[in-house]
């Protein structure tokens, strides 16, 4: 799958999906009270934690607004996050949540310096789980 990140003339950003399957997608963004575009941040985030079925909005939203607002790297919001959802230990390493935050610090960086396309590559390794095949089957 790819993703690309395009600038909207009204101040919003798209996102254009290529699927394997050829099927393409257009998703429009509502964030243009951000810098950084919110799929951006979502995609950084689950692709940099090694999330295939898409992450738990709270996470990316840390994420999110420590780049936004340029503060530190956001270790202890990101477990503090997982914690509403779990009580298990959050499984994500201090590693990821700094490649995530940089990863996307970079992007940042590029999407506010030009107009053009971002192209952002998503790993094959990283499949949703089909939902059939998670279903009970009828009996």
């Amino acid at each position: 799958m790819e993703l690309t990140f395009q600038h909207d003339p009204r101040g919003e950003s798209l996102t254009l999906i290529r699927r394997a399957d050829g099927a393409v997608f257009t998703l429009s963004s509502y964030s243009r009270k951000w810098r950084v575009p919110h799929d951006l941040s979502h995609a950084v985030t689950e692709r940099e934690l090694g999330i295939p079925d898409g992450i738990v909005g709270a996470i990316a939203a840390v994420i999110h607004e420590a780049v936004e607002k340029r503060l530190p790297t956001p270790y202890a919001d990101v477990r503090e996050s997982w914690g509403v959802i779990s009580q298990e230990p959050c499984p994500y390493s201090d590693e990821a949540i700094d490649r995530a935050t940089t990863l996307l610090r970079k992007l940042d960086e590029q999407w506010s310096a030009s107009s053009k396309p971002l192209e952002f590559p998503w790993p094959t390794k990283l499949r949703a789980a089909d939902p059939k095949s998670t279903r009970a089957r009828p009996r």
